[in-house]
């Protein structure tokens, strides 16, 4: 490019444009005209040196001149385009433009979304970022499938915003630049296209869907007669983690935990808790729960338990009517994926600080489990406590010692919640999942895994009031008869987008 604006300036000089230094135009008529040829006396060569040297700085001067001259006109004009670009209109196309003549590399593009998943209704700011200056582009050099453009700007030389509204009838958003706009200022076209996309929550079988503390949820209504009841759910987005026991503060990892490398590429719902004995009897008639409760109110409180992998899928199954949405259980990597909530520590929100089989602060404050549901006087039973939860409050200053432990399942919604806003992930009730059980997971990275094609067991997870700390941390797993119901085994449900 600096050859091309000293050819420029040296043209403009000899053509005598505007902008050429007054001296030098009227030295140069003199040597045209005859009479002042004849009457020109010599000059010393001394003195024509100095001449010489002086019109050469004033050459050179003028050439800087008309080259910040054109500098100027080209920033202007970059300007205008770009006040029309941010009005709507329609703008030149343009090349790129190095930032460095002399830059050996390509000027390459990159996208990302302020955030992975959008409502239908809610604003989505979009960022394109360039790996150097390029010359103002118009909106129009841009694909865009799956939402509208509210707003574009260009915010730096390199840097472009734009604010889409996301389609009703789009489940996914794609920006991309057209391969024919990239161009640099040397004709290079660029390898690939930029583009990317994120993924739209949509609930059309669910009411009062929103964004709220960082997570999207909606509920999911049922009636059935006059009973009717509504099970909160949260949105899961797609993502990667290391699943089984890999965290850095792990203490009793187990022979079928390996440690191995998940991507979910598809997001889900899951109920924030358990179900409850209300939720199952206004869908499935009855309570078949051994700690039931005759009183409604408790019933909405309490989790439902001693039903069989068979009727968890049954409950699941009746849900949805009339919706390409599918309910069903989790599957074991996506239960873990969620109860972890992107943490990597033994428990959702501390280390592992086990010492003997019910005694951890970490479990107690995420759940109900042998430590902290041991003072054996549940009101409605006579029974004798399990061997592995043993009476602890004498331990940590009296921290497990509370009026309102008792033996036996216990209200949801009393412990603390996943960074995700899940409640009861571990403890009060452990939950069907719906792989089969295999004693080993491989180390190999997988992407969606659905668990053993067969066997004779069903992946349980959580740990339930009845269990020690242990299997309360998120890689532990256990394989349970489908046919077994047991008052320490409940379920959460789980919604996946269909093609509405």
């Amino acid at each position: 490019m600096k050859k091309i604006y000293l050819t420029v300036g040296m043209l403009m000089i000899l053509i005598g444009c505007d902008g050429v230094n007054p001296k030098i135009s009227q030295e140069i008529e003199q040597v045209k005209s005859p009479e002042t040829t004849q009457t020109t006396t010599k000059e010393p060569i001394e003195n024509k040196d100095k001449n010489q040297t002086k019109e050469n700085d004033n050459e050179q001067t003028d050439k800087n001149r008309d080259k910040n001259k054109a500098r100027e006109r080209e920033r202007v004009k970059d300007k205008n385009n770009s006040k029309e670009c941010q009005k709507g209109e329609k703008c030149k196309k343009k090349l790129y433009k190095r930032a460095s003549v002399n830059s050996p590399e390509e000027p390459t593009a990159s996208i990302s979304f302020s955030f992975n998943d959008a409502l239908v209704g809610e604003p989505i700011l979009a960022i394109v970022e360039f790996s150097e200056d390029v010359e103002p582009i118009d909106k129009d050099s841009f694909e865009l499938s799956g939402a509208d453009i509210k707003k574009f700007e260009r915010v730096t030389p390199k840097l472009y915003r734009f604010v889409l509204m996301p389609k009703a009838s789009s489940n996914q958003i794609r920006l991309k630049l057209q391969r024919g706009a990239t161009v640099d200022a040397d004709g290079n076209i660029l390898k690939g296209d930029v583009q990317a996309s994120a993924s739209i929550a949509k609930a059309p079988w669910g009411t009062k869907l929103r964004r709220y503390r960082g997570t999207i949820e909606t509920v999911l209504s049922y009636k059935s007669g006059s009973k009717k009841m509504d099970i909160l759910m949260i949105w899961i987005r797609p993502g990667e983690f290391d699943m089984g026991c890999s965290g850095f503060d792990e203490k009793h990892c187990e022979d079928d935990e390996t440690p191995h490398k998940v991507t979910l590429t598809k997001g889900f719902w899951l109920s924030r808790t358990e179900i409850t004995q209300w939720q199952w009897r206004v869908v499935m008639g009855d309570n078949p729960s051994f700690f039931a409760s005759s009183s409604e109110d408790e019933q909405r409180k309490l989790p439902v338990e001693s039903i069989s992998y068979d009727d968890a899928k049954s409950f699941a199954q009746k849900l949805l009517k009339n919706y390409t949405a599918k309910a069903d259980l989790p599957t074991e990597a996506e239960w873990e994926y969620a109860m972890r909530s992107s943490t990597k520590t033994a428990y959702y929100d501390n280390p592992d600080d086990i010492k003997g089989d019910a005694n951890s602060k970490a479990a107690y404050y995420i759940g109900w489990y042998a430590g902290n549901s041991s003072e054996w006087n549940y009101k409605k039973l006579n029974q004798t406590p399990p061997e592995n939860a043993q009476d602890l409050s004498n331990l940590y200053d009296d921290f497990f010692k509370k009026a309102s432990s008792s033996f036996g399942t216990h209200y949801i919604m009393q412990k603390a919640n996943s960074d995700w806003r899940l409640k009861d992930m571990a403890g009060n009730v452990a939950e069907w999942c719906r792989d089969w059980y295999t004693s080993d997971l491989g180390s190999d990275e997988q992407v969606d895994p659905q668990g053993a094609l067969n066997g004779t067991q069903r992946v349980v997870k959580g740990g339930s009031w009845y269990d020690p700390a242990t299997m309360l941390r998120s890689a532990s797993r256990e394989g349970v008869s489908p046919s077994t119901k047991s008052n320490r085994i409940g379920l959460r449900i789980a919604i996946y987008p269909g093609g509405e």
